[in-house]
């Protein structure tokens, strides 16, 4: 055998190196975008109690002032 053979065995550590490189930056941004859904989330809950009238919602009376 020559050395410079390839070899699909010593391909395979980097092709799993690169899978989990793309599954970390996919973990990231779905963290990213559950944050970004929760801060909406946040928004409408106090835009709902400031509609309701119930609860002290202080960014809601910031909106109306402006």
């Amino acid at each position: 055998m020559a050395a410079n053979e390839f070899s699909l065995f010593g391909l395979f550590p980097t092709v799993m190196f690169i899978f989990w490189g793309l599954f970390l930056l996919l973990g990231m941004y779905c963290l990213y975008l559950f944050i970004k859904l929760a801060l909406r989330g946040i928004d409408a809950l106090d835009i709902y109690l400031d509609e309701k009238g119930t609860g002290d919602c202080s960014r809601g009376k910031e909106l109306r002032m402006s």
